[in-house]
């Protein structure tokens, strides 16, 4: 997930499909965008894990959170099924 016009600071991300929620680490902004990865393949360098059965009815909702717990961006996408 990319997100920019961010203040400056650390922000994670969480994703959410269905039951399943996963927070990434905080990472700097970098200028005023900060990125942040999920990957479900193994030993993925510089990204978060999930699961390959992740996804859940075809839908993610990602959401960039600051270091004070506030949603700063939200986002939920329609997925194609691998």
């Amino acid at each position: 997930m990319d997100a920019g016009d961010l203040l400056p600071g650390n922000y994670r991300a969480r994703v959410i499909s269905g039951s399943n929620a996963k927070n990434s680490p905080f990472a700097p902004t970098v200028g005023d965008e900060v990125a942040l990865d999920f990957d479900s393949a193994p030993n993925q360098a510089g990204t978060t894990p999930i699961s390959p059965a992740f996804i859940q009815n075809l839908k993610v909702t990602g959401k960039i959170i600051n270091e004070r717990g506030r949603t700063v961006a939200s986002d939920t996408e329609f997925c194609r099924q691998r």
